[in-house]
């Protein structure tokens, strides 16, 4: 289905009749120091080879943002299809989510190594905290700080949290 989508995509952005311009290059500039492009690949339930065709195509026809999770369990076929793709590194955003399993001090920046392994970088774009825990009991803050430290250690470039509403991102 996946790939599908990508070759809808690929139709229109390759059919001058069409009146829909959809640049897969164009990109949003959030903040001082995020250029983000617009359009990106979301991973989740794809596994094994469905992933890595689905990566491959969406690079192939321009998608330059890949989005994925540890929970989702495909970051090492993500990587792989990035690295048999022929794209530069330095021409994607790359997105992971830690996993709540992770968010202890003692495991948070190991997860994210082993993330990176997986996916066959030293950094990714964009560090996520992908659920809120607060049964776990640590709290956001400290969660936080350890977003901090994996962005001062060169991990990742940019950190922020998913799937929080407002009262969450209040609370502790």
């Amino acid at each position: 289905m996946i790939k599908d989508i990508l070759l809808i995509h690929l139709f229109f952005r390759n059919n001058k009749k069409s009146k829909m311009h959809i640049k897969l290059n164009d990109y949003s500039n959030l903040g001082k120091h995020m250029n983000i492009p617009r359009f990106g690949l979301g991973t989740f339930r794809l596994k094994e080879q469905a992933v890595i065709d689905s990566v491959k195509t969406a690079l192939d026809v321009g998608y330059r943002v890949i989005d994925t999770a540890q929970i989702y369990d495909n970051e090492a076929a993500i990587g792989q299809a990035i690295a048999e793709s022929g794209v530069s590194r330095q021409d994607l955003f790359l997105t992971t989510k830690i996993w709540v399993d992770n968010f202890a001090q003692d495991k948070f920046i190991p997860s994210l190594k082993e993330s990176l392994e997986k996916l066959r970088t030293d950094h990714v774009d964009l560090t996520l905290i992908h659920w809120p825990a607060p049964d776990l009991g640590v709290s956001i803050p400290e969660v936080m700080k350890l977003l901090l430290e994996a962005k001062q250690q060169g991990l990742t470039k940019q950190i922020g949290i998913s799937n929080f509403n407002i009262e969450l991102t209040q609370s502790n």
